[in-house]
């Protein structure tokens, strides 16, 4: 509800409702006073001044010779002589003081205080230290601000979830404006057109256009915003979140522009320099952390306390930025903070940047910008060459500092030796920039050397949108597009010969050539529902069959489409279906169906057809005998001395006697390794690992059996890696990457959905 004014006694004024205002981006939190900036990593000093109990806002004025304080168990507001450091006089205000805000209008000779106790406004004439009004608000109002002009006051109103507008020239309230849930602290842009209030309640921050009095967004920031304060310019609001960050939010568009900032434990105030370099954030455990708004970081943290204890404060600051001025809650005083300016010495304010290195001659470009806060002329000196290569400099000179562009250039070497086995594939340089005072800041910088590559030709194919799946069928390459339709590549020219109406989840193909099989699922699945099998040479389908599905509610994640060897049967895997079913190829009738339970991954045949092999659901492979009605007979540990790592693809050797089996490191999900497992029946060692090798990160897998190289990729990765079969060492890297194919002429095919694009590589000898 909205509480009349006293002066108008008749009627009150009308709440403005919340409408359908959008919630923009993600952020996290600051609040009240926007004042001047301090110099480069400066030092500093603490002085206590004794005010009231329990202080809960601070205010400098316009000429920064007072400091005001709010004492809520005291009812007062102390006022501080800023040159002594003693206090002059307490102000009582007739109520609990939460918040105070000085006019900054010229001329103006006012303060507002906050009264959470009584719902009202006090207006307090600083000349004489005297109250001249008290204005009716709404429900425990916790924050103040006034408008650069002075012609409006606004007070947050917590528990009444709205703003009250002033008219300071009446002392009237005019407005109610609803925001959100409990509204803790306001700020005011500088040209007076927005207002913000920060919903403690609701994680946002409201925006309020103050000519309509009315709120046109709400952005979500962190956890329980306690503050907001704005740069001068009105470009970034800062947002202090409670549970210890900051949010950045560009004002121009209303959204979080940079990840929170974490500063100190249950922090409560925040205040901006004047230039905007500055934030100051004041800690719950009377500390300060200063961060440094070019980078988004904090780079300095000081105590305003010898024996810190836990409470709450508000910060403002000197007109100057000599003075911070901090309450401290539990010791009832004001510490006031001296900032005493550091040595203004080069600083590094931008990178450095490093740019992906060129694929014809692995140079990489970047650059950093070093600034020196005195404007003192820079130099720069290459103390530490890079080991590997070449580097040139170029300097650029501009308001925001020196940018130094680099190239670096590897030499043929350092790329062939970052192609090895345990290659090293960086270097590193260090870049000195001095000023005339010999103030100086080292730059290092590392850059990736890209290895050269072990392929000898890449024939790049285009086919249809974002390609993610391809089957060798005779002389040709099906691919399958996951924004529709079905490629065909001859293998011979490299060319797309039919592009066909199909939109498959999955394709697999008869070891004859004269069969495509296509999966589909239903409506938000991918698991198969049907199957139909297209004839190779007409393209056109000869049959659809029907697939019989488990729980039609449970979440579907794959599926593996397996022919046998002989063609006569076609094996279907799905998912958390948790079903394999069985095709006849020759009367395509499904002839059985087994409930398996649920696997993840991947899954293959033997050369014989007696077996199928999946990853199962915890990361092992299952062996599942289809003699007769499929059943599961074995389980094969993967990788049996590390339980981190699941399998997650299979390829099968042509003799039928080995398996190799890709797995990935799921703790940190940054390496992967390869097993070989025994897969001949005849053998002592049937069913068991046989050695294994760690790789890179990947979660796909090619076996080229006749030249004895395996092939790995991640889309996620930038460089594929190519492995000998004999001894699991690297030979080599290939890039780009995607979905493997090879065929029996030892041709990779790489469908990358990133480009729509199947590359078609051939390698040069990798013998180890």
């Amino acid at each position: 509800m909205t509480v009349p004014s006293p002066s108008t006694p008749d009627r009150p004024e009308p709440v403005v409702p919340v409408g359908a205002i959008p919630v923009l981006a993600v952020g996290s939190a600051p609040r009240r006073d926007v004042l001047a900036a301090t110099g480069a990593s400066p030092t500093y000093s603490t002085s206590s001044t004794p005010v009231g109990r329990d202080p809960s806002g601070v205010a400098v004025s316009k000429d920064g010779s007072r400091a005001y304080v709010a004492n809520s168990t005291d009812r007062s507001v102390s006022v501080v002589n800023t040159a002594t450091g003693a206090l002059t006089t307490s102000i009582p205000v007739g109520g609990t003081p939460s918040a105070v805000a000085v006019d900054p209008s010229p001329g103006s000779s006012r303060a507002y205080v906050a009264l959470k106790s009584t719902a009202r406004v006090s207006v307090v004439d600083t000349s004489n230290n005297t109250v001249t009004a008290t204005v009716s608000v709404g429900l425990s109002p916790t924050a103040v601000a006034v408008s650069p002009s002075g012609s409006r006051v606004y007070v947050a109103n917590t528990a009444g979830g709205t703003v009250s507008v002033i008219d300071s020239a009446a002392s009237k309230r005019i407005a109610t404006v609803s925001v959100g849930l409990s509204p803790v602290a306001l700020a005011v842009s500088s040209d007076g057109n927005r207002v913000y209030a920060a919903l403690r309640g609701s994680d946002q921050i409201a925006v309020m256009d103050a000519a309509k009095n009315t709120v046109i967004t709400r952005v979500r920031v962190g956890d329980a915003p306690q503050d907001i304060a704005i740069t001068s310019d009105g470009t970034r609001l800062y947002a202090v979140n409670g549970a210890g960050s900051v949010s950045v939010i560009d004002t121009s568009s209303n959204r979080v522009v940079a990840q929170a900032i974490a500063v100190g434990p249950s922090p409560t105030a925040a205040a901006v320099s004047r230039d905007g370099s500055r934030v100051y954030v004041a800690n719950g455990n009377d500390t300060v952390s200063v961060i440094d708004t070019s980078s988004a970081t904090v780079i300095q943290t000081f105590s305003i306390d010898t024996t810190p204890e836990l409470g709450g404060h508000d910060i403002a600051i000197s007109a100057d930025g000599s003075r911070l001025y901090v309450t401290d809650q539990r010791d009832a005083a004001l510490r006031v903070v001296t900032v005493v300016p550091g040595i203004n010495s080069p600083a590094l304010t931008a990178g450095p940047s490093v740019g992906e290195p060129s694929s014809s001659t692995g140079a990489v470009s970047g650059s950093f910008t070093v600034r020196d806060l005195d404007g003192d002329p820079l130099t720069h000196t290459l103390t530490t060459p890079p080991g590997r290569g070449g580097v040139e400099l170029t300097a650029v000179t501009g308001n925001l500092g020196t940018t130094y562009s680099y190239v670096y250039t590897p030499t043929l070497a350092a790329r062939q030796q970052a192609a090895l086995p345990f290659g090293v594939a960086w270097d590193n340089f260090t870049v000195t920039v001095r000023d005339p005072s010999r103030g100086a800041v080292d730059v290092s910088v590392t850059v990736p050397i890209d290895p050269l590559h072990a392929t000898s030709s890449v024939t790049p194919i285009a086919v249809g949108d974002r390609p993610y799946q391809s089957v060798v069928s005779g002389d040709e390459l099906w691919v399958v597009n996951a924004g529709g339709g079905v490629s065909v590549i001859n293998r011979s020219t490299s060319v797309v010969v039919d592009s066909l109406p199909f939109s498959p989840g999955m394709l697999a193909a008869s070891e004859d050539g004269t069969k495509i099989f296509l999966g589909y699922g239903g409506s938000g699945s991918v698991s198969v529902n049907s199957v139909s099998i297209v004839d190779t040479r007409t393209r056109s389908v000869t049959a659809t069959i029907t697939v019989p599905r488990g729980d039609p509610g449970a979440y579907n994640s794959g599926f593996a489409l397996l022919p046998s060897p002989n063609g006569k049967k076609l094996y279907v895997l799905n998912q958390s279906d948790a079903l394999v079913s069985v095709i006849d190829t020759t009367t395509n009738q499904v002839v059985s169906t087994s409930n398996l339970g649920y696997w993840s991954g991947d899954a293959a045949i033997s050369r014989d057809g007696s077996r199928l092999y999946r990853t199962d659901a915890f990361g092992d492979i299952q062996v599942i005998d289809v003699t007769g009605a499929p059943k599961i007979v074995a389980t094969v540990n993967v990788m049996p001395n590390s339980s981190s790592f699941e399998a997650r693809a299979i390829a099968m050797s042509p003799d039928g006697k080995r398996a190799l089996v890709l797995s990935v490191e799921t703790m940190l999900g940054v390496n992967g390794a390869i097993s070989v497992i025994d897969i001949d029946p005849q053998s002592p060692t049937y069913h068991t690992e046989l050695r294994s090798g760690y790789v890179g990160w990947q979660d796909n897998i090619a076996v080229d059996f006749t030249t004895g190289r395996i092939f790995l990729s991640n889309v996620y990765v930038s460089n594929g890696e190519v492995f000998d079969i004999a001894t699991l060492t690297r030979l080599g890297t290939f890039k780009p990457v995607g979905q493997l194919t090879v065929d029996s002429d030892g041709t990779l095919y790489v469908a990358d959905p990133y480009t729509d694009t199947v590359y078609a590589m051939e390698f040069d000898d990798l013998s180890p």
